[in-house]
């Protein structure tokens, strides 16, 4: 990388597509990735608005938010605080391009890249911004597409997220806006983070809606409308055919009806629940068991009685667990925690006869069932809960 002329303090990384300025305590890799994410998603976006970029994109990459006001300060744009990103378009900004925190988590970069670069680029071939829920759904649109390519358990639960958020808000009269209010910009100021987190989620299922409806040509077709002059709800009545109020009657209604991403989520979430509170309440009467086996004074009989309590009560946990489906991803841990229970349920057998016929044979086998198939449920329970991780599924949700 060279110095900048203009300015000492940063670096230059060029692709074909993009100028990536940074500073020297930005990791390379991190410049790398987000010129990959960019390059990746430029063609897309272009095929989207219709029209091609005539020239390359700059990015600034710095790292904390203080820094980042003061790069967009320094760009001639506004000290806004609490952004991972910003993007500068037109002649009104002494260094336009878009601002990046690479500070952000790496999951969350392409979403933040391309979203960023989605305004950067319907700014620069636009007369006119369109829409700000169109601009603004349409750049996590193309960012969740992005994202899907690098983190796609990531970006499966944002969307999730996203739509969830929605819904729920539909339930509390006076949350959401109406698209006609969120037209403007004006109509994204004020109100806490929480308000404004939720006006993005509403302009990002507008936008998912539309474009599985109606596609691309619909799009172009708004995209021509504005860079014609045309205002918001116009272009998009124009375009689709349809008013701003049928527009978001139409979003309710494909929210009502689960992706199958979510029907993937909630199958495992189902499954886990049930899974784990089945293998938490074997532990608690594994350990049970243990402060009723250290009772050697105990008579015969009764140690006999309680051990085909305990017996039953295995049986019932391996009856309980056959009737949780596993879905296919967790078919594998359920094969582990059938295999735990399946080995303890035998290891209580054997204690049980055991203390019907004093064979000593009997009592061996039990000691070295029992903690073979406590480590099979302890195992399958951690598995279960890294394989939620992994998948960035909560055990809470469901549809």
């Amino acid at each position: 990388p060279a110095p900048l002329d203009e300015d000492k303090r940063f670096l230059l990384f060029e692709t074909g597509d993009a100028r990536v300025f940074f500073l020297p305590d930005v990791h390379t890799a991190t410049v790398s990735n987000i010129a990959a994410y960019y390059n990746a998603a430029l063609p897309q976006i272009e095929a989207y608005v219709g029209v091609p970029l005539p020239e390359k994109t700059d990015f600034y990459l710095v790292r904390g938010q203080e820094r980042l006001t003061e790069e967009m300060r320094l760009g001639g744009g506004s000290e806004i605080t609490h952004v991972e990103g910003i993007s500068l378009a037109g002649p009104g900004y002494r260094r336009a391009g878009v601002y990046l925190d690479v500070a952000t988590p790496e999951s969350e970069l392409p979403l933040l890249v391309v979203h960023e670069a989605v305004h950067q680029v319907v700014a620069r071939v636009s007369r006119t911004r369109p829409p700000v829920w169109v601009d603004e759904g349409l750049a996590d649109y193309m960012g969740h597409l992005v994202s899907k390519e690098a983190f796609p358990y990531e970006a499966a639960a944002w969307r999730r997220g996203v739509r969830a958020a929605v819904r729920r808000a539909v339930q509390q009269d006076g949350i959401l806006l109406p698209l006609a209010t969120l037209n403007e910009s004006k109509g994204w100021e004020g109100g806490s983070k929480e308000e404004v987190t939720l006006r993005y989620a509403q302009a990002y299922v507008a936008m998912d809606y539309l474009l599985e409806r109606s596609g691309l040509a619909s799009l172009r077709s708004l995209f021509h409308q504005v860079r014609l002059g045309a205002a918001g709800s116009a272009a998009v009545e124009a375009a689709y055919g349809l008013s701003l109020e049928e527009v978001w009657v139409g979003v309710l209604a494909s929210l009502r009806e689960p992706t199958p991403e979510e029907r993937e989520a909630a199958a495992l979430a189902d499954y886990a629940r049930a899974t784990l509170a089945l293998l938490r309440e074997e532990g608690e009467t594994r350990r049970a068991w243990t402060v009723f086996a250290r009772q050697s004074t105990l008579p015969r009989q009764e140690r006999e009685e309680r051990n085909l309590v305990f017996l039953e009560i295995y049986r019932e946990y391996q009856r309980r667990l056959e009737t949780v489906l596993p879905p296919e991803e967790a078919r594998t841990i359920h094969d582990v925690a059938r295999r735990g229970l399946k080995e303890i349920a035998e290891a209580m057998s054997s204690f049980l006869l055991y203390e019907r016929t004093g064979d000593r044979s009997l009592l061996a086998d039990g000691n070295e069932r029992l903690p073979r198939g406590a480590l099979w449920a302890d195992a399958a329970s951690d598995l279960l809960v890294i394989l939620l991780g992994e998948r960035r599924v909560s055990a809470e949700e469901s549809l």
